[in-house]
């Protein structure tokens, strides 16, 4: 039987292998962990059930989203059973769940999670408690994600005046809120308010926290975003370009700054002149293949981004883009997956801009017919799907 000490050391050299990057390691040590506190302790005992969701967050970090997913949902239906709704555990556990939810892209489902994590925050710790606030945050995020951008910003917007009530202007909560409140502005459409908000934002954190500062970098290239949605295309490009030659010189090329802002930069070029976004995509997904791996989210979201300026540059490659994300997206995350059915649009789509009309046809018939199923008949993605097909067949 491990011994208390004993535990503790292993779990301090697990926590050190997820520190340095061996996410995997860190994986397989605190699956270990687990199984072993399960057998000495039973499966309900706190550190049983604690080292499991430690397992299940550095299995999620290995690139393994929809089994990190899956470990959360029965770990939190766990930790509520045994050690009650209130216990620390099976609070940050709801968490976990709303998190891994929205990276395996159920925003509906990681609204539902953070809306019974602020309501149990709400009523242990008080409505102006720094994890209740942190709450309101994700709530007004996935209601943004899961297709309510306006309310999201009105979200946001009440969060900053209570925000502003209880902590100093330059507090890190506040600067994150003003950032939230200016993206979900964007996305709601309002580009003047949010290229404002912005602008101000950026100056607040350059005399708060200094120009170099991660924060007022992250804040320059939302500027960049919103600079581009309002039509200042030279603005923005001049930003993103100083912040990759910047995030190049201090962290390597390699990083992930480096390489999300080179993103960025690509999406930004191809609102004017798409070949060069996919140039410059084409490069960035070789990087990302080789850091990280073909199938690893980060490598998958730049090859659909090559794919979607391929349809718009006129370029033939999409359609093999997009057959090799679809047979990633199918294996990685499931022939029903929300993104997988999203992939498989864009592929019948690329298949009809080549000129493969029936074909384009045919695929939108399919995917209207899995939509309904999965979906139901009134949902909108099953609404573009049928559309679509009509759209194609009449091509035919």
């Amino acid at each position: 039987m491990t011994t208390e000490a004993e535990f503790t050391a292993r779990l301090a050299a697990a926590s050190v292998l997820g520190a340095t990057g061996r996410h995997a390691e860190a994986a397989r040590a605190y699956r270990l962990l687990a199984d072993e506190c399960a057998r000495d302790l039973g499966a309900e005992h706190p550190d049983a059930l604690q080292t499991r969701g430690e397992a299940a967050r550095w299995r999620g970090n290995t690139g393994d989203v929809p089994g990190a997913r899956g470990e959360f949902e029965r770990l939190a239906a766990d930790c509520a059973r045994a050690l009650g709704p209130d216990h620390p555990t099976t609070v940050a556990t709801l968490g976990n769940l709303g998190y891994w939810r929205g990276e395996a892209g159920d925003a509906a489902g990681a609204l539902l999670a953070f809306e019974d994590l602020l309501a149990t925050c709400t009523r242990l710790l008080g409505p102006e408690h720094a994890h209740t606030l942190a709450a309101r945050s994700n709530v007004a995020t996935w209601t943004g994600e899961a297709g309510d951008p306006a309310g999201a910003a009105a979200l946001t917007g009440a969060l900053l005046e209570d925000s502003l009530r209880l902590l100093a202007r330059d507090h890190p909560a506040v600067l994150g809120t003003r950032n939230n409140l200016a993206r979900w502005l964007t996305a709601a459409g309002e580009t003047d308010a949010a290229l404002a908000a912005y602008s101000a934002l950026v100056t607040d954190c350059v005399e708060v926290l200094g120009p170099q500062h991660p924060r007022t970098l992250v804040t320059q290239a939302n500027l960049a975003a919103a600079a581009g949605a309002a039509g200042h295309h030279a603005q923005a490009t001049a930003i993103l370009e100083s912040l990759v030659a910047h995030h190049t010189a201090t962290a390597g090329p390699d990083h992930p700054d480096t390489l999300e802002t080179r993103a960025q930069l690509a999406h930004q070029r191809g609102l004017t002149t798409p070949v060069e976004a996919v140039s410059a995509l084409a490069a960035l997904l070789d990087d990302r293949t080789r850091l990280s791996g073909p199938e690893h989210p980060h490598t998958l979201d730049t090859l659909a981004k090559l794919g979607f300026w391929q349809l718009r540059a006129h370029d033939p490659g999409a359609t093999r883009t997009y057959e090799t994300l679809l047979a990633a997206h199918t294996r990685v995350l499931g022939a029903d997956h929300p993104r997988t059915l999203r992939t498989r649009g864009d592929l019948a789509l690329a298949r009809g801009a080549t000129g493969d009309a029936a074909a384009a046809a045919k695929a939108f018939a399919d995917l209207a017919d899995d939509t309904e199923r999965l979906l139901g008949p009134d949902h909108p993605q099953t609404h573009d799907a049928r559309a679509a097909h009509e759209a194609w067949h009449a091509r035919t």
